[in-house]
């Protein structure tokens, strides 16, 4: 999925670390977009280190222990995002929230340690601490899940309207093709520019919180294009040759961006779409 330079590695590392320990204030891929998730967060990551520390002095480690766990806990944070290793390089947004599902296992460490946590030869405020945390870390990881159920249906709707909205926009671009003067299912079809340049189109789901990230706002680009036609609405048309291409990205220079009226010609037959 990507490629690491050795030279780059301690800065990668650096930065996986990071991603873990401010998670309980950054929005790292929407996986903590709202404020309860970041107290909520931050309850369990004092929890852990509370656990962790008081675990450490009942068993009366010696500094090869507590070494010992330092490590295992960075390796747990690089485990979590190693995301980063497999995609280092995101100057094309390749990284979106369903991939950080590594990060779901910071929030039960603390269950984990709880576990662990010795039953006999506790002080009576260690029991304490004990219960309290008990208490603390399950109110946390109740928000946690109930705020991501919120969260997920949401985002489900909003895809699935944005989806909508999408399959509507191919629609009348298709209808538009199909109503060029001397359309023949036989000419192929070439589609210039990534984007549509279209300002009367907008999704008001990117205005609203339930978008996760690396998701993009809309789906009228060049990616989509090819698959909605043929997946949702049956339409397969002959791609035009990459000569056909260059001549079409040639003569189309001069033409106005859809959906303006003479954004889609006839030219030297082929089926020109000027998208922006």
């Amino acid at each position: 999925m990507g490629k690491i330079e050795w030279k780059t590695l301690p800065a990668l590392l650096k930065k996986m670390i990071s991603n873990c320990i401010l998670l309980y204030k950054n929005d790292y891929y929407s996986i903590a977009i709202t404020t309860i998730v970041h107290h909520a967060i931050f309850v369990l990551m004092c929890g852990t280190l509370l656990f962790l520390i008081i675990y450490l002095i009942l068993q009366k480690s010696n500094i090869g222990n507590i070494v010992s766990v330092l490590i295992l806990g960075v390796f747990l944070m690089i485990a979590a995002d190693s995301i980063e290793i497999m995609c280092p390089d995101n100057s094309y947004n390749v990284k979106y929230c369903l991939m950080m599902y590594g990060m779901s296992g910071l929030f039960i460490a603390p269950v984990i340690l709880y576990e662990v946590y010795p039953e006999k030869g506790m002080t009576q405020i260690c029991e304490k601490i004990k219960l309290g945390g008990e208490w603390l870390v399950t109110i946390s990881i109740t928000l946690i899940i109930i705020n991501f159920v919120w969260q997920s249906n949401g985002n489900y709707m909003a895809g699935y309207y944005t989806t909508e909205q999408t399959v509507s926009y191919f629609q009348t671009l298709v209808t538009r093709i199909k109503s060029t003067e001397g359309y023949s299912p036989e000419l192929p079809i070439s589609f210039v520019g990534d984007f549509y340049d279209d300002e009367s189109f907008s999704n008001i789901w990117t205005e609203t919180p339930f978008w996760y990230g690396g998701h993009m706002p809309e789906l009228i680009n060049c990616y989509s294009t090819d698959k909605l036609m043929m997946n949702y609405l049956g339409y397969s048309y002959i791609p035009a040759t990459e000569d056909e291409k260059k001549r079409a990205e040639l003569k189309a220079k001069d033409m106005p961006n859809y959906p303006q009226d003479g954004s889609i010609k006839i030219i030297d037959g082929v089926i020109v779409v000027k998208r922006g």
